[in-house]
């Protein structure tokens, strides 16, 4: 049995979804979107962000963390400050002593969808059926289907890196 926290990182809206997994069997646990305060400065944002997560990693045994990887846009300073969120996350995971797996949304996307190429509504569907829920934010079912993207993957079972595979 594993409990995947998955993280689904963004400068204004951060959401997590945690779900179990006992053999090929998927049960949701919990998930939540953190909005991380409109007026305060980027590093409050930040500290805020870290008080969140370790909220989490002491309510819930984690076992594994799935976070998103970063991909490039036309905006060097919001992919600046997502790197900054990430890296709150990737911290924030090793301080509780959680091995952290990252993803490309494609690749989530396909291992969830069948598609890398889905929108978020299909994905949100998709993981609604999968573990018999009624999520209704995109940024919870984001990191719901980054949980279930790691408990599908093999490399949860045989240590294999897929990080590098192009979807």
């Amino acid at each position: 049995m594993s409990i995947i926290l998955g993280i689904d990182p963004g400068s204004k809206y951060t959401g997590v979804g945690i779900i179990k997994k006992e053999g090929s069997d998927f049960t949701y646990i919990h998930s939540e979107v953190f909005a991380l305060p409109v007026k305060a400065s980027f590093s409050q944002k930040l500290y805020t962000l870290s008080q969140e997560l370790d909220r989490i990693y002491r309510q819930f045994p984690i076992s594994a963390t799935s976070v998103e990887k970063i991909f490039y846009g036309k905006n060097v300073d919001s992919a600046f400050k997502l790197g900054h969120i990430r890296g709150v996350c990737l911290c924030t995971s090793a301080r509780h002593g959680v091995q952290v797996f990252e993803y490309a949304a494609k690749y989530a996307k396909k291992v969830v969808t069948g598609s890398g190429s889905s929108s978020k509504e299909s994905v949100q569907n998709f993981v609604n059926q999968l573990l018999k829920v009624n999520i209704t934010k995109l940024d919870e079912s984001d990191a719901l289907a980054l949980s279930l993207c790691h408990g599908f993957s093999d490399r949860e079972q045989r240590g294999i890196d897929l990080s590098g595979l192009r979807i």
